[in-house]
């Protein structure tokens, strides 16, 4: 599970006298009339050096000190968190005794779901949320004896649809959802507002290209490659972009006695994370036999799915042949991040509709629309020492090689985002207003903004915005004097962007950061950065990335222009020889020419 890096401690307490509000041993939690006899002790550490916000935590029945304790009977208390005080009439009359606490003291309960993985009839995982800082070792606690309240609201679905002619799981959190359309490979849907969109989409077989908009969309077209997130075998060593995959068996086309098959089935479908398992069978190569599990999760809040694998026949002919897992090169896909066992496809401007037919040679798309933005991610954990291979088989894909386990299990994670989802658009929104008090000239609310922007971001995960934030943070510290602080955040800024290849960002931060070296009497930096600046605004402009790139680039010749004319005014005017002279002419590289600025400020032609 995705939880794993929590480390967990256990201890029980017993209460053995009468249960009644005024005997409760201090610090003990109680919720209107439940006062419980038993409590677990849990305590949970975050060794990370990061925050975790709505951190996944999977308690397994077999870790509790007591094994047998009923559905129903587990309360999850933090005790940090402030006490309810009680629903209210109108509360009571709205959702009933059930859907709302009543007085708790010492805490607050934490929404949780107890799922049965293996269909036994017993649970196996307790599963519950939680904030956690970076190195914060919290104690939660399990207090012990039934109660019936505590209704949540779903933010994950799992289901099985009969969807277009065939059964289709659908897993879903409230940004993201994932289909197998194809078996094996996953299909992906973006959301722009959070909601659950699964059962709208099955129930009335749409077409996930032709959602009702505020559904959102499809945004992934799998075809032949790995989709949004697909399985495989590296058999051949020889050839170690060479992929096996179930649904491309030899048996293909041979119906289903023959070639490699597929059961589906919920085991999860809870208000925190929901779980689809995929049995496939019969999987046969030239250089192996195969059977495996998989079971997919989707998590409350979040915008990733994790996916954990295990092999139940293993049968190669060698002992080389390696696990594998990959996504495909995203369509329009324009750069790639990639680092040990993660890897990220960066797409802009394209049409996520595949062709619905021809006519003669051309191809008639289902609509016209363009996704400004889309990023799909692989994760492989380091201990499975994940290798990276870009195969351009199958359409092109990102995949990872893992070396076979003991217990010939590993698991993964699959993450999506794009440019219309709410995660995007409420930090652009923010960022926006930043732009507004900026161009107004209103420096302290331009901050506060900034602050909005910067909190809102770091809670909801949008990375991608970060740098443009400390962009921000850059020029406000400029325009209020602050030079120090305002190169530190545009030389943050740019190292953002330069790790997310942002390459208008870059160009963006080094036009700011020239402006602050200028004023600092910095002169050949603020040559340098102008340079810099004008090049990579001149490669924008040579793909066609950016619509006003000419107006950027006049903006970046004026200005050169005019710190070269006062430079070079300041210089002669302590030179007799040259005073008199007539004035240097210099110029920044027209995009028509061959101009170019070298360091120092002088221009060659």
């Amino acid at each position: 599970m995705i939880a794993t890096y929590i480390r967990i401690v256990f201890a029980l307490s017993l209460f053995t006298g009468t249960a009644s509000a005024q005997s409760t041993p201090d610090g003990w939690y109680t919720e209107g009339d439940f006062i419980p006899e038993k409590r677990i002790e849990v305590t949970i550490a975050n060794p990370l050096d990061i925050d975790s916000e709505q951190c996944p935590v999977v308690i397994k029945r077999e870790q509790l000190p007591d094994r047998n304790i009923p559905v129903e009977w587990i309360t999850p208390v933090d005790p940090l968190l402030p006490p309810s005080p009680g629903p209210t009439p109108e509360q009571l009359k709205e959702v009933g005794g059930g859907g709302v606490p009543f007085k708790e003291t010492n805490g607050h309960y934490l929404e949780y779901q107890q799922d049965d993985i293996d269909k036994d009839g017993i649970w196996d995982e307790l599963f519950f949320m939680i904030d956690l800082k970076a190195r914060e070792t919290r104690t939660v606690y399990l207090y012990v004896g039934y109660t019936e309240r505590g209704l949540y609201e779903h933010r994950t679905h799992a289901a099985l649809g009969f969807y277009a002619r065939h059964t289709v799981p659908f897993w879903e959190a409230e940004n993201i959802g994932w289909k197998l359309f194809y078996p094996t490979d996953v299909d992906m849907h973006g959301k722009r507002e959070p909601m659950l969109t699964a059962y709208p989409e099955y129930q009335g077989n749409l077409g996930g290209y032709y959602m009702p908009r505020q559904y959102g969309t499809d945004i992934m077209a799998v075809g032949n490659t790995f989709g949004a997130g697909g399985i495989c075998l590296f058999e051949v060593p020889a050839y170690p972009d060479s992929v096996s995959r179930p649904r491309f068996s030899k048996y293909r086309g041979f119906g289903p006695v023959h070639d490699t098959r597929y059961a589906f089935d919920v085991v999860a479908n809870g208000p925190l994370r929901s779980i689809i398992r995929v049995k496939t069978m019969n999987w046969r190569t030239d250089r192996g036999d195969y059977e495996l599990e998989q079971l997919y999760t989707a998590y409350a809040h979040k915008s990733y799915s994790t996916c954990s694998v295990r092999f139940s026949d293993f049968n190669p002919e060698t002992n080389a042949v390696m696990f594998g897992c990959g996504i495909r090169e995203v369509m329009g896909e324009y750069t790639t991040w990639q680092k040990d066992g993660i890897v990220i496809s960066f797409g802009k401007n394209f049409d996520p509709f595949p062709p619905l037919t021809y006519e003669g040679s051309k191809i008639v798309y289902y609509k016209d629309y363009k996704v400004a933005f889309e990023g799909i991610g692989l994760v492989v954990r380091d201990s499975y020492k994940p290798v990276y291979v870009n195969t351009k088989r199958f359409g092109g894909n990102h995949v990872m090689r893992v070396p076979v386990t003991s217990d010939h299990s590993f698991e993964y994670m699959i993450l999506g985002g794009w440019s219309e989802g709410a995660v995007n658009t409420q930090v652009a929104i923010q960022v926006n207003r930043v732009d507004l008090w900026i161009a107004q000239e209103d420096w302290p609310r331009a901050s506060e903004a900034c602050d909005a922007a910067y909190g809102l971001a770091q809670r909801l995960g949008a990375s991608r915005w970060l740098g443009e934030i400390h962009k921000h943070y850059g020029v406000i510290a400029r325009e209020s004097g602050d030079f120090t602080s305002a190169v530190d955040g545009l030389r943050r800024a740019e190292s953002l962007a330069q790790d997310a290849n942002d390459t208008l960002l870059r160009a963006e931060t080094l036009k700011e950061l020239a402006q602050v070296y200028w004023r600092e009497g910095r002169h050949r930096d603020t040559l340098g950065c102008l340079e810099r600046a004008y090049r990579l605004f001149n490669e924008l402009r040579a793909r066609r990335d950016l619509a006003d790139v000419d107006r950027q680039m006049n903006q970046l010749r004026e200005f050169f222009l005019e710190i070269v004319r006062r430079w070079g005014e300041s210089i002669e005017s302590k030179d007799r020889y040259t005073y008199c002279r007539r004035p240097r002419r210099a110029t920044l590289g027209n995009p028509n020419q061959n101009d170019r600025i070298n360091g120092g400020g002088r221009t060659q032609r």
